[in-house]
């Protein structure tokens, strides 16, 4: 967004735990950060830096150069709450961000990637189900019953009752349902029969072109099978009155793994962020029990795949990556050979997904 006399950010209410945006100052002035309670009486943290590259951080706000003229601002709601001035911890900055530049007449700029991390339980969690037609109809939901995307309950309560089978949605279901299925048979099965071949032949026999040409399709084919299942269910459940989350938000534009892993396979990142990462303490109990939380929630994916070996070291090899990326020590500021580095990331880690061992 191009901004001139300040901008206010506002997201949604809800428990957000990290709210994270890029800022250029082109013009004068200064940028004024702070973190607001919801009836904007009160403060949390703040931070005041310049064109000239003033750079550093005041309770629980973070600022990091990223070089011509851009900075990232990062507000941690935990740390805010903390050390919260002229608040209390019963009226935490969950619900709004807010940000203006010093000198409301000449300061301009641009602000980008703006991302909120929601990383808490809803505080009205959903009654218990007890009509049994709805529990069993959720259950054997068969459009997502075998491949996903894994559809929580409270995805879909309210539909059970209220849904509407319309001839648009029905329409728009049988489109979603012909993609979904060419990406499968035209796309992945074609892939398959090269990937496999490749795969199946001698470690001395593969030459490294062909072994390139094997791993980068394998990325295709696997991202063609399981975001083609996914929107033949999607455009099965839309044919019945059901809308579904979606599952795959272009995962191979991704600058980081951390990134990627928001992109990709959406609803089994947040049913283990949920079931998982948030019961052992999220991001709560400090740097390194994030780390840990982190690496555990990574460990746990790759067994959730299978019980191959091989599975268990491609979750383990995610969870260092990261590991690496939340502590910084992996923090390529280059848009392009950010990009690089995920993609390579990317194949090396579904080469080790796709291999029958080690050998």
């Amino acid at each position: 967004y191009e901004i001139g006399n300040g901008l206010t950010i506002e997201v949604e209410e809800g428990a957000y735990t990290e709210i994270t945006f890029e800022y250029q100052i082109t013009k004068d002035g200064s940028l004024y950060m702070a973190a607001l309670s919801p009836d904007w009486g009160k403060y949390y943290g703040y931070y005041e830096f310049n064109a000239g590259g003033k750079v550093g951080e005041y309770n629980g706000v973070y600022c990091e150069d990223l070089g011509d003229g851009w900075f990232r601002v990062t507000l941690k709601i935990a740390e805010l709450d903390r050390t919260n001035n002229n608040a209390n911890a019963d009226n935490a900055p969950t619900t709004i961000g807010m940000l203006y530049t010093g000198n409301w007449n000449t300061a301009t700029g641009t602000i980008r990637n703006v991302q909120c991390i929601y990383e808490e339980v809803p505080d009205e969690p959903v009654e218990p189900e007890d009509n049994i037609i709805n529990f069993a109809a959720f259950v054997v939901l068969f459009p997502q019953l075998i491949a996903g995307p894994i559809v929580k309950y409270h995805d879909i309560n309210m539909q059970m009752d209220e849904r509407r089978v319309t001839i648009d949605g029905v329409a728009s279901g049988i489109r979603r349902f012909i993609i979904g299925l060419s990406k499968k048979l035209i796309l992945a099965d074609t892939s398959a029969l090269v990937v496999d071949s490749i795969f199946a032949m001698n470690a001395d026999e593969i030459s490294g072109y062909c072994a390139w040409l094997g791993a980068i399709l394998y990325i295709f084919q696997i991202y063609f099978d399981f975001s083609g299942y996914s929107d033949m269910a999607i455009g099965l459940a839309k044919m019945f009155g059901f809308d579904l989350l979606e599952n795959f938000n272009y995962p191979y534009i991704s600058k980081s793994i951390t990134e990627f892993w928001r992109r990709w396979h959406i609803s089994l990142s947040t049913w283990f962020r949920e079931y998982l990462y948030i019961p052992l303490g999220g991001n709560r109990k400090g740097n390194f029990r994030t780390f840990i939380n982190l690496f555990l929630v990574f460990l746990a994916t790759g067994i959730w795949h299978g019980a191959n070996f091989t599975f268990l070291i491609w979750g383990i090899y995610n969870g260092v990556l990261i590991v690496l990326e939340r502590c910084k020590f992996i923090n390529i500021k280059n848009r392009v050979f950010s990009h690089i580095y995920t993609i390579f990331a990317v194949i090396i880690g579904f080469v080790i997904f796709r291999a029958d061992n080690l050998k």
